[in-house]
């Protein structure tokens, strides 16, 4: 499984638990006991989502640009 579907994966994932979790009270959904409504919880994973996935693929243009084969980049990581 590649990164960014480990990534999309775990994110879904929190937005079915956040869902999962979430009350009603007055006609609107809220998460936990602070006022916080879904509406900006889910907003606020999207938020998450994306700055991983950016994070991801800026460090795929960093090792491109460094040239490294694949192999010394696993390598690097290992040790």
């Amino acid at each position: 499984m590649s990164r960014k579907a480990k990534i999309k994966n775990y994110f879904e994932g929190m937005r079915e638990g956040v869902k999962l979790y979430a009350h009603w009270k007055d006609g609107v959904q809220y998460v936990g006991t602070c006022g916080r409504t879904l509406k900006e919880a889910l907003s606020d994973i999207d938020k998450m989502e994306q700055n991983m996935l950016d994070a991801l693929e800026e460090n795929r243009t960093i090792y491109s640009s460094l040239g490294y084969s694949r192999v010394g980049r696993d390598a690097m990581r290992r040790g």
